[in-house]
């Protein structure tokens, strides 16, 4: 039997809530959202979820894990997520935080990972699922005849594609993903 392929798309932003408790105005509630879509298109999922007192890393850390944990099997999932500190976590940290008990090392002084908690869900759910990590970004196009018909323009780094209507990733050394 093929293991199957999916593409988790993550994404977190902080919005404004007013909230009757806080009488200045807005505060700031942290929302996370990932999709789930299997390269056949044959299996969709999608969840959102709000966050109180969340920091933004700890926002991007939570659709990676809840991404990850909806699978039930192994599975060889593209992770496309706006957060740099995720693909540096999952490309150079996780496995030396686990090998050093969770913690890591700055300026000479051994200091607890932040997000411990989920960085050890991810963890977990990288002995199950084999995971290539791209970081995205949307920019928008340049404007100047106020065109109500552009829409956002999808970029991505490091191997820098954009395009309107589909999702492409050029192939590199460590990844044979191709247009999707």
């Amino acid at each position: 039997m093929e293991t199957p392929f999916f593409i988790l798309f993550t994404e977190s932003s902080k919005v404004d809530h007013k909230s009757s408790s806080h009488r200045r105005g807005a505060k700031k509630i942290g929302r996370w959202r990932f999709v789930l879509d299997e390269i056949t298109g044959d299996h969709k999922l999608s969840a959102s979820d709000f966050e109180e007192d969340s920091l933004t890393s700890r926002l991007s850390l939570w659709p990676v894990v809840r991404g990850l944990e909806s699978l039930d099997q192994p599975s060889r999932v593209t992770l496309i997520t706006t957060s740099r500190y995720v693909m540096r976590g999952l490309r150079f940290g996780v496995n030396e935080w686990q090998k050093n008990d969770w913690c890591w090392e700055k300026f000479g002084v051994r200091e607890a990972v932040r997000n411990e908690d989920l960085w050890r869900r991810v963890a977990r759910a990288l002995e199950f699922h084999k995971v290539d990590c791209r970081v995205w970004r949307f920019d928008e196009p340049e404007n100047t005849h106020g065109d109500a018909l552009a829409g956002p323009h999808l970029s991505f780094s490091p191997n820098r594609v954009e395009t309107q209507n589909r999702l492409i990733l050029e192939p590199d050394e460590s990844s044979d993903v191709g247009v999707l």
